[in-house]
């Protein structure tokens, strides 16, 4: 495999954790392997998961619809027969459920499959593909896709072989969106802020999933200051990206992923982000007063810039470390650095 399919290979396997898809893990390597690109994966995926949801099924719910009607059905409203004089044609205002097609989820995947069909980078046999499943989607009315609250979308027993396909959704919209920050990503496709997140929640679901008795979550850290202080409801909330806590001890992991890993000082030296080592800092000393050792660590993606993040020290009495994960190197590789963190940090 090239280094780029060994990167897509790790995308999928990084959104298998994301997302809690872990039965996926397995087809990484075969699902990519004719790939170059992120965006002709992720409409393969959306594709082929669209059409296997209608074969099974698309997601139906229960609407309530309000209709004149010559025959009654549900409820009749008394009051809006009385009112739009229905009586006169022989009919009644009737309120009933309708179980329809029209859902959240489906809305979902209709924006996602109408973006990448009408996408221009997208293979020409794939945008055919994706244009012809949304004849299933005719009775699913059109929204925008930055309207999607991806958060609130809710699986079940019933609709939880959505999960897969959503997760290649999301992945697609929030890589879509444009955002301020732009670098020299391995995926140039996605804008740094969908891969920040699929980052994030890539390692906290890893910990969480391989290294259950760390409990790694996200978690708010309350500040250390005096109980009589005036104005202590405006400060800000902290909360972490993932903290893993055992009997003994606590690590904060701040992910980030950057076009570029390090800044230029003034003097024209390579540093750390001076913004994430005082956030990661000021994470550590206020959770501290827990009484617990507390450390930290800012975790990068590699880039391919010539310096890259490398910090283990002991700054204000707390152990800060900075270092990279390599996503183009292959899983197993990448799995053996990321159980390495807990031997280092």
């Amino acid at each position: 495999m090239t280094k780029s399919q060994v990167l897509l290979a790790n995308v999928h396997i990084m959104m298998a954790y994301a997302f809690r898809s872990l039965e996926r893990i397995d087809d990484a390597p075969r699902s990519t392997a004719e790939f170059e690109r992120l965006h002709d994966l992720l409409a393969e995926i959306i594709a082929s998961e669209t059409s296997r949801q209608v074969k099974r099924g698309l997601d139906h719910g229960y609407r309530e619809e309000t209709r004149e009607l010559q025959t009654v059905r549900g409820r009749i409203d008394l009051q809006g027969s009385i009112r739009q004089r229905s009586f006169v044609r022989g009919e009644l205002v009737c309120r009933y459920d309708e179980f329809v097609a029209d859902t959240d989820l489906n809305r979902a995947v209709r924006a996602t499959v109408l973006l990448l069909a009408r996408h221009g980078n997208v293979a020409p046999h794939r945008r055919d593909a994706l244009a012809r499943l949304l004849s299933f989607f005719a009775n699913v009315r059109a929204i925008d896709p930055r309207a999607i609250r991806w958060k609130d979308l809710q699986l079940n027993r019933v609709n939880a072989s959505y999960r897969w396909l959503l997760a290649a959704c999301e992945l697609t919209v929030k890589g879509l969106l444009p955002t301020d920050r732009s670098g020299d990503t391995p995926l140039p496709w996605l804008n740094d802020e969908a891969m920040s997140t699929l980052f994030e929640r890539f390692v906290k679901e890893y910990f969480r999933f391989h290294h259950p008795r760390l409990d790694a979550k996200a978690a708010h850290i309350p500040w250390a200051a005096e109980i009589d202080g005036v104005g202590l409801h405006q400060l800000p909330a902290m909360r972490t990206d993932i903290t893993l806590r055992d009997s003994n001890s606590l690590l904060i992991i701040d992910t980030k992923y950057y076009g570029s890993s390090t800044q230029v000082s003034q003097y024209g030296r390579e540093t750390l982000h001076s913004g994430n080592l005082y956030q990661i800092h000021t994470y550590v000393k206020n959770a501290s007063a827990s009484g617990v050792p507390v450390s930290g660590l800012l975790l990068y993606a590699r880039t391919d810039g010539p310096v890259q993040p490398d910090l283990d020290a002991v700054i204000g009495g707390h152990r800060i470390g900075a270092t990279t994960l390599d996503l183009t190197k292959p899983w197993p590789l990448l799995r053996a650095e990321l159980d390495a963190l807990l031997d280092r940090f």
